[in-house]
C-alpha cells in the first residue's frame, strides 16, 4: 500500500544548513531562514530547546498548545510533531542537537536517557519559566557554545562544545524537577522505566502487548505493572496504548493519510478495530478528531 503524504520530517542539516549535530540559531535574525519549516507542522529529527528572552507566541507540540513569554524554554524532542507561532518583537536562541551528537560513549547514552527533560513518560513540564537570573546564566553559556563552534575551530572545541551543552541541559533538568508538581518515580526504577520508554518508542507501531515488553525487560508482567502504576500513575498496557493513541492523532492531525492506511501502518487488521480503540480513549471517532483538529 502507497501511504499518502506522511508528515514532514526535519532534519537538522536541513533547517540549520550545515552538518554540524549541534547548532545555535538565534531568534528574530534566523527566523526568515527557518519560518518555511518551524511555522507548518512537522516532526523533528532532534532535540530542541527553545529559549524566549523577549517576545512571546505559541507553539504546538503534538495534541497540546503553549504560550510562551520572556524567560519561556520549551523543549521538544526527536519524534515529537511541532509547529511554532512567533512574534515580529521576539528575542531568543533555538539550541539544536541530534542524539548522536551526546552519544558518544554509552554513559553519554543512559545519562541523556536518565534525563527527564524529553521524556514523555515522565508527567512533568514541557515549558519551563525561567526566574530573570538563570535566563542571563543560560545566555553566557549559550554565548560560550556559539563562541566555541565559530571561532575555536580547534582538537578542544568539539569536546568544550560538548560539555556546555550538558551544563545547559542539567541545568534545565534541575529546573525542570524544581516546577513539576512531583517526580513520582523512584530514581532507583528509572533505568528501567526508560528502558520501557525506549523499547515502546522502537515497538509501538508492531506490538501492543504488555507480556512482551516486560519479556524484553526480563521481569514479569506484574512487575511491569507495578512500576508503571507506581511511576506513570496507570497500566503498562494503558501506557502502551496512549503512545499508539498519540501517533493515531499525529497522523490525523498533520498528515493527509487515510483511516485505513493509519490502520495499517499501526498494525491494526481493520480500520473499524482501530476506530473503536481509538474512540475508547479519546471519546471520538477519528473522523471526528480529524474534523475538530
Amino acid at each position: 500500500m502507497v501511504m499518502s503524504e506522511v508528515i514532514p520530517s526535519l532534519s537538522l542539516k536541513r533547517l540549520a544548513q550545515n552538518e554540524s549535530q549541534v547548532s545555535i540559531l538565534d531568534l528574530p535574525r534566523s527566523y526568515e531562514m527557518i519560518d518555511p519549516w518551524v511555522s507548518r507542522p512537522h516532526r523533528l529529527q532532534f532535540n530542541q530547546l527553545l529559549l524566549i528572552l523577549q517576545g512571546g507566541g505559541s507553539h504546538r507540540i503534538d495534541s497540546q498548545t503553549y504560550q510562551y513569554k520572556p524567560g519561556s524554554l520549551v523543549f521538544t524532542a526527536q519524534g515529537q510533531v511541532q509547529q511554532i507561532q512567533i512574534t515580529d518583537q521576539i528575542e531568543g536562541h533555538l539550541i539544536l542537537f541530534t542524539n548522536q551528537y551526546l552519544y558518544r560513549h554509552c554513559a553519554d547514552l543512559q545519562w541523556f536517557f536518565d534525563l527527564h527533560l524529553f521524556q514523555e513518560s515522565v508527567k512533568t513540564p514541557t515549558t519551563l519559566e525561567m526566574p530573570t537570573e538563570e535566563v542571563t546564566q543560560w545566555g553566557s553559556l549559550v554565548e560560550q557554545l556559539r563562541y566555541e563552534q565559530v571561532y575555536n575551530p580547534d582538537l578542544e572545541h568539539d569536546a568544550i562544545q560538548h560539555h556546555l551543552l550538558k551544563i545547559l541541559l542539567l541545568k534545565a533538568e534541575r529546573l525542570k524537577r524544581i516546577q513539576a508538581d512531583a517526580i513520582n518515580a523512584d530514581s532507583s526504577q528509572t533505568p528501567l522505566l526508560t528502558r520501557f520508554h525506549q523499547l515502546l518508542e522502537e515497538h509501538y507501531a508492531s506490538n501492543r502487548r504488555v507480556y512482551d515488553y516486560a519479556h524484553m525487560l526480563c521481569v514479569t508482567p506484574r512487575r511491569l505493572n507495578s512500576l508503571s502504576q507506581q511511576c506513570l500513575g496507570k497500566t503498562a498496557k494503558h501506557a502502551i496504548d496512549e503512545r499508539v493513541v498519540l501517533e493515531i492523532q499525529r497522523m490525523l492531525r498533520y498528515s493527509d493519510a487515510t483511516a485505513h492506511e493509519i490502520a495499517f501502518s499501526l498494525g491494526f487488521s481493520e480500520v473499524g478495530n482501530m476506530a473503536k480503540f481509538f474512540k475508547r480513549y479519546t471519546g471520538q471517532t477519528p473522523a471526528q478528531f480529524k474534523a475538530s483538529s
